[in-house]
């Protein structure tokens, strides 16, 4: 499959995590390729989590083998696959904006709260099926890691997401 991007996606991914920008101040007094390997680092660790959510979201989707009396399947995950897919693009969308926004807390916490309300919205669409108490902690580790590589001074265990979120 071929994301957005036009890069070919992972077996088993929608779409390929964007690749954050580097910080223009940081690569000039960086050592010639440390800024690029501490980019690599940060899109490698927030790749990671995004594809962690992502594939448990479609895990979620799988029929079990616990059939009723017409040999269906009683499984009802309450969301779909394209929900699954809403909700990648939601986070992609963070990544590439907290990238545009870098080193500008202010304009850090509209993206976030943005993000926040649009998963929110998905959520809701989905009866609020879609994050459960799992995916609620990998969204809120993905989004803090985020907006802190982006540039928001917060604490490591500060959840900036708690006030702005339904689930």
């Amino acid at each position: 499959m071929i994301a957005r991007t036009g890069r070919p996606t992972p077996q088993g991914d929608s779409m390929a995590p964007p690749t954050p920008t580097s910080n223009a101040t940081a690569a000039s007094t960086a050592p010639p390729g440390a800024t690029r390997a501490r980019d690599a680092g940060r899109a490698t660790e927030l790749g990671r989590l995004r594809h962690h959510l992502v594939d448990g979201l479609r895990r979620g989707l799988a029929v079990d083998d616990d059939l009723d009396d017409d040999g269906a399947s009683a499984y009802e995950p309450g969301y779909s696959q394209g929900d699954v897919d809403d909700c990648a693009r939601i986070v992609d969308d963070l990544l590439v904006s907290l990238a545009e926004v870098r080193g500008r807390e202010a304009d850090v916490l509209k993206v976030v709260r943005a993000t926040v309300d649009r998963l929110n919205e998905l959520n809701e669409r989905c009866d609020c099926a879609l994050i459960d108490a799992t995916q609620r902690d990998e969204l809120c580790d993905l989004l803090n890691a985020a907006a802190r590589d982006a540039g928001l001074r917060t604490s490591p265990h500060e959840d900036i997401t708690e006030t702005w979120r339904e689930w």
